[in-house]
C-alpha cells in the first residue's frame, strides 16, 4: 500500500454507518441502471473504496502490470505541473492507454 493509502483508509473506516449523500448516490446510479450490487463483493461504496485500497501495494483486482520504471517516469513528468490535465497528458504521452487496456489480458496468460 502506497504511504497515503493507509491513512486515508483509517479516515474512511472511522464513521459509522452511511453518509447520506452517499446513500443517495447509490439510490440513483442503482435506479437509473448504472450500477447494481448483482455480482460484486462489496454492499457499499465505502467497502468497495476500502477495498480498492487495501490492494494498493500489490496487483489489485485488474492486475496493476505497468512497469515500474514507466511509473516513476510519468510520476517525475507528471509533478513538474500543478495543472490536472497537463498532469494527465503528460502520463498519457508515457503510459499510453493502449498500455493500460493491454494489462489486464497479460495478467491472465
Amino acid at each position: 500500500m502506497t504511504t497515503k493509502a493507509p491513512h486515508l483508509a483509517a479516515k474512511i473506516r472511522k464513521p459509522r454507518g452511511q453518509a447520506r449523500i452517499t446513500a443517495d448516490f447509490e439510490h440513483v446510479i442503482a435506479r437509473c441502471g448504472t450500477w447494481s450490487g448483482d455480482g460484486v463483493w462489496y454492499t457499499s461504496q465505502k467497502e468497495h473504496w476500502l477495498g480498492w485500497l487495501s490492494e494498493c501495494s500489490g496487483p489489485g483486482y485488474h492486475g496493476r502490470g505497468v512497469p515500474k520504471g514507466r511509473l516513476s517516469k510519468s510520476k517525475q513528468a507528471a509533478s513538474a505541473s500543478p495543472q490536472l490535465q497537463t498532469q494527465s497528458a503528460t502520463s498519457r504521452k508515457i503510459i499510453p492507454w493502449k498500455m493500460i487496456e493491454a494489462r489486464p489480458d497479460q495478467r491472465s496468460r
